[in-house]
């Protein structure tokens, strides 16, 4: 009988290395979902990680979700879960609906020996290169926007995502919203993505940012330095880690909505919070979250205490949070 893995045998991977390790794929909107689904396909354990939940809108763009998990009000770290243990069942699987930030990234991260960006914001970026330059831990950037992406490899001793994107103003940059993402954009970058990971899993040379546009057919790959002067890899100083830098309140990448995180992260009992919402508006829970909506105001809460919430303004978002849920 032909085994699972043996059409890798040709193309000299070491695969007995490859799945002997963990990758943590942090975001698991269009591009984390790929690369989660590619990672679990050759057989590598598994540590998802997202803090959101599941809209129509990502099944435009991910090959894992479904309308039933949108009907069964899925966070996507748990649907990618599901998912995935139908793909490979022989593999292990976490799954993690919270927030990574500085209070929860040494716990969540603590097992993967690779890192895999599927985010949509710089912060939270930032915070992943600042934790695996301090921890020796090679990391892979991974972004993807209407027809363009890019991807960069972070390995201990050479230049980080600070030495390249330090100086950029993230409110300019365009999002899922402004830019569109397709399938197949997402899918290139995780497949780039993908194959840069199985190479630094077996110590194999990789290093430059990626670039691609699938519109002009064209990819490249540029010649990256460190920067001498880089506070995160060259002076080891870690502002989002320690708390000098960065936001408890965050915009998504979806029209109008925010994320507010309380300081210090507890679990909350959402059975009991969901009474006490019943009777200022409609609550829908499962045991992952509870969405409430009443006098134009839809928020999702989460068990650790954080909520998505449709707001205009950051500072919008935060009142909605403390007159619902607390200061």
């Amino acid at each position: 009988m032909r085994g699972r893995y043996d059409r890798l045998a040709p193309l000299d991977m070491d695969t007995e290395t490859v799945q002997d390790t963990t990758v943590a794929v942090v975001g698991l909107g269009a591009t984390g979902s790929h690369m989660a689904e590619n990672l679990a396909r050759i057989g590598t354990d598994l540590i998802l990680l997202d803090r959101d939940y599941l809209e129509h809108a990502n099944l435009t763009a991910s090959a894992l979700y479904t309308e039933q998990h949108i009907t069964e009000q899925l966070p996507k770290a748990v649907a990618a879960q599901q998912a995935l243990e139908r793909v490979n069942s022989t593999i292990s699987i976490e799954a993690h609906v919270q927030d990574v930030n500085r209070h929860t990234i040494a716990d969540l991260l603590n097992n993967a020996d690779l890192i895999m960006d599927g985010t949509d914001n710089m912060e939270t970026r930032f915070i992943l290169n600042e934790y695996a330059v301090k921890t020796c831990t090679p990391w892979i950037h991974v972004s993807a926007l209407g027809y363009a992406g890019e991807t960069l490899p972070v390995h201990p001793g050479g230049a980080c995502f600070s030495c390249i994107f330090s100086g950029v103003d993230a409110s300019k940059l365009d999002t899922c919203e402004t830019a569109g993402i397709r399938k197949e954009t997402a899918a290139t970058a995780a497949s780039i993505a993908t194959g840069t990971a199985t190479s630094l899993l077996q110590n194999q040379d990789t290093d430059g940012l990626t670039r691609f546009n699938l519109r002009n057919h064209e990819i490249r790959t540029l010649s990256i330095e460190q920067d001498p002067d880089c506070l995160i890899c060259r002076h080891r100083r870690f502002p989002h880690l320690s708390g000098d830098a960065g936001s408890a309140t965050t915009a998504l990448c979806g029209e109008n909505k925010y994320q507010v995180a309380p300081d210090d992260g507890q679990e909350m009992d959402l059975e009991e919070t969901a009474d006490t919402l019943a009777r200022m508006g409609e609550v829908k829970q499962n045991r992952h979250l509870l969405k409430f909506s009443g006098d134009d105001t839809v928020f999702t809460l989460f068990r650790d205490g954080r909520a998505i919430i449709n707001a205009e303004t950051t500072e919008e978002a935060k009142s909605v949070y403390a007159r619902f849920v607390g200061s």
